[in-house]
């Protein structure tokens, strides 16, 4: 009886009646919330939370529990607080979300408009808006290169309209600088710093010289790279010091990431016909032990200058799937019966690394649905990471045909993920590629992580509430969605992951540290 007498209702009652044993008290307890003030009486800790905060606060007024209603006060104090910042945010966070779904959709809108939008709003007023704008865009080249040619075109038609009456003028030289800075983080990159060549913004000179300094780093990662790893392997180094010894080689080499080998090969496959020509040992043995290079090699490197230049792979059924052109696909594979179910690898996208993507898997990750349905009718076999690249495909009736398909042939889907994990594979490459092998992990395949790179909103919402609400994930247990969001620029997602209760405030200090890393 001691604990109840900190309620003063409860205390006064039992000072009138020492032998009362009971006590009824009319509660609609819906969610249980009783409970949590029986465990308080009996010295157990509670957790207020946002879900149980407000009928605490009443029960604890009820039964006069004045300890309670201090602590309990001052949490739905800092919660209103916390809320009303969002609020006041609102509107930056909506310009956000707005430009990120603009600039996605930029083929269907048009160029034109969306400069005409980002010349009338905020993005081209002061510098810090439009280097925040230069983020987003390279979001999109990293992630998109069909949109390619449309940021190109918008960049330039920005250019020209910078004057006095906004800081445009900070807009291509910033661009240009940041996305030097992230080379050769992936083929995309590469591609769209080609482009870039092309227009005379930048010489290849200079990019065959960051070129020869990654592979002069790579050597020498290699050489110190068994005292490296026995430093790495001291468990208790902690996340802080592993996040300042970063940023301090980032500094040093001019560099927004780590390289290792498979980052450099991005660089190399792109820019062969330079490099070839400098006749560098280490360049021509990393080409010749290359076999996507080496058929260049045997076959003439023109024929590899005009596939870059087209934009698209050379390979024939790469092409048709690509296009959705299942009349070609069909002839191909009918006078071909042996034919490999495999994509080789090309240098335009970053599902094709390994060169063990199905036919299958390609349509669904460009969103080829003639083609998707015409392998499909021919015994084409989905697998784990069809739902992945179905949402990459962005077809919302593929999605639907695979999700369906997943669940009537009991084919699990790989939606959940440990999201120290992926920190690892994805951000933090240089921590577990002391061996040069990164390309031989697993890939990552999640399906909810290209809905939120790509700022698909809609398609986050369906997976989130369908693979995750629906199974009892909420709250904390959304850090993982909040990391890759926060990675992405992704505003919209990481408010619905607040929404759904993640508390940054409660989180470990290692997984805060992530995400401001």
């Amino acid at each position: 009886k001691l604990g109840i007498n900190s309620s003063k209702i409860l205390k006064e009652m039992l000072e009138k009646d020492p032998n009362l044993s009971s006590f009824y008290y009319d509660f609609d307890d819906e969610f249980e919330s009783f409970q949590n003030i029986c465990d308080f009486f009996n010295f157990q800790p509670i957790t207020i939370t946002t879900d149980n905060m407000n009928t605490l606060k009443n029960i604890a007024d009820d039964l006069q529990i004045e300890c309670a209603i201090c602590e309990i006060n001052e949490f739905i104090e800092s919660y209103e607080k916390a809320v009303q910042k969002i609020d006041e945010k609102n509107i930056l966070i909506d310009s956000v979300v707005e430009l990120c779904n603009d600039l996605y959709d930029i083929k269907n809108i048009g160029v034109e408009i969306i400069q005409d939008k980002i010349l009338r709003s905020e993005w081209s007023q002061t510098k810090e808006n439009v280097q925040e704008l230069v983020c987003y865009l390279l979001q999109v080249v990293h992630n998109n290169f069909n949109l390619h040619s449309y940021i190109m075109d918008l960049l330039l038609m920005l250019d020209k309209n910078a004057n006095e009456e906004n800081e445009l003028k900070i807009l291509m030289p910033y661009f240009i600088e940041q996305i030097k800075l992230n080379f050769p983080t992936n083929k995309l990159n590469c591609a769209f710093i080609f482009r870039l060549i092309q227009k005379g913004f930048i010489s290849i000179d200079e990019i065959i010289g960051k070129i020869l300094f990654c592979l002069k780093e790579c050597k020498k990662k290699k050489k110190r790279s068994f005292l490296i790893a026995q430093n790495y392997e001291d468990d208790y180094k902690n996340d802080k010091e592993k996040f300042v010894l970063k940023l301090t080689k980032n500094f040093e080499s001019d560099s927004n990431i780590s390289i290792n080998n498979s980052i450099l090969k991005n660089a190399i496959v792109w820019f062969f016909p330079e490099l070839i020509l400098l006749k560098n040992k280490d360049i021509e043995s990393q080409i010749k032990d290359d076999q996507f290079l080496s058929f260049y090699l045997l076959n003439g490197i023109e024929q590899f200058k005009k596939m870059r230049e087209s934009g698209e792979p050379d390979n024939e059924i790469s092409k048709a799937i690509i296009n959705d052109d299942v009349d070609t696909l069909q002839k191909i594979m009918s006078n071909n019966p042996s034919l490999p179910n495999l994509i080789p690898f090309n240098i335009f996208d970053n599902f094709s690394e390994s060169g063990n993507n199905t036919f299958i898997n390609y349509a669904a990750a460009n969103g080829s649905l003639k083609c998707f349905k015409y392998l499909l009718l021919n015994h084409a076999s989905l697998d784990e990471s069809s739902f992945y690249y179905a949402v990459l495909g962005q077809n919302v009736e593929i999605i639907r045909i695979v999700d369906q398909f997943s669940s009537q042939n009991n084919i699990e889907l790989n939606c959940q993920f440990v999201s120290d994990d992926y920190f690892d594979k994805v951000y933090r490459k240089s921590y577990d590629d002391f061996d040069d092998d990164s390309e031989k992990k697993t890939p990552v395949r999640y399906p909810i992580i290209p809905a939120i790179k790509k700022h698909q909103n809609e398609l986050f919402n369906w997976i989130l509430e369908n693979k995750y609400l629906n199974i009892g994930i909420t709250g904390n247990e959304l850090y993982d969605v909040v990391s890759v969001a926060v990675q992405n620029g992704n505003a919209y997602a990481f408010i619905q992951c607040i929404d759904k209760g993640l508390d940054i405030s409660s989180l470990k200090n290692n997984n805060t540290g992530h995400l401001i890393e």
